[in-house]
């Protein structure tokens, strides 16, 4: 194995995480600084409705969680996905959500080549005036995506249908300290929250300047420009961002600069 890379994502996604670091070569330390869970929108029916009617023009999805968490609430799943095959574009901002939707037995017409909400935007540069696009996303989601379509004369209706939670506890503290002490060679950031609920980790315990030191000697990614804007603020500079958002990606970065310290 070429080195330790620290891993945070959701512990929904332990398993896979680990099997693909190690199919790359790299010792994986699964410690989750987020968590996803359920979250009711008061507009869910609202956004139902609209598809089953026929009255959506564009259904985005900004995540394999907001395809799962949808279609575990909905009741008449063989009509809602029907109605969003015959009345609806649908949008996947990137291939693993585009898979989750195929095996929903949903057509995807819409993938950015960028995998964010900025290239969600691209492919939206002309023809949604006075169309109506859902948006399903978490409630931490950036408003760019919502804004920028609102400018552009869409009627966009946002609904949220899961939430990203701080999980706190002697794991998460250990995993911090264990960066500290150069017990990992490398860290893969996912998201802006993720960055933040790992900063918090190490202010909690009084030791943010010492990490902050600290990631500046180790191998650190971030998938998307946000998470490596969010991870500057803070003090980290040399940070690796891959070219596409995926997170194999990420790894296969991290594991080129850590196999070349």
């Amino acid at each position: 194995m070429c080195g330790v890379v620290g891993i945070m994502r959701p512990s929904r996604y332990a398993r896979e995480s680990l099997l693909l670091a190690e199919s790359l070569g790299l010792d994986a330390l699964l410690v989750p600084m987020i968590e996803v869970r359920e979250y009711k929108d008061d507009g869910f029916e609202g956004f139902v409705g609209r598809v089953l009617g026929g009255d959506s023009d564009y259904v985005t999805f900004t995540s394999v969680n907001g395809v799962e968490f949808t279609m575990n609430r909905i009741d008449d799943a063989k009509g809602f996905v029907r109605a969003l095959n015959d009345c609806c574009k649908v949008a996947a901002i990137g291939p693993r959500t585009a898979r989750a939707l195929e095996e929903a037995g949903i057509r995807v017409t819409l993938i950015p080549k960028t995998y964010s909400s900025s290239g969600l935007l691209d492919l939206f540069q002309s023809g949604v005036s006075e169309r109506v696009v859902e948006v399903v996303r978490s409630t931490h989601g950036a408003p760019l995506l919502v804004d920028e379509l609102v400018g552009r004369g869409a009627e966009v209706h946002e609904t949220c249908v899961y939430t990203l939670a701080r999980p706190r506890g002697e794991e998460q503290y250990s995993f911090v300290r264990r960066v500290l002490d150069s017990g990992v060679d490398g860290l893969a950031f996912t998201s802006t929250m993720m960055v933040h609920n790992f900063m918090k980790t190490a202010q909690d315990l009084g030791v943010l300047e010492g990490v902050v030191n600290r990631l500046g000697e180790i191998a650190v990614g971030a998938i998307g420009l946000p998470t490596g804007k969010t991870l500057k603020s803070y003090g980290v500079n040399g940070i690796i961002v891959p070219e596409k958002f995926l997170f194999k990606d990420l790894l296969l970065a991290l594991k080129e600069a850590i196999c070349r310290s």
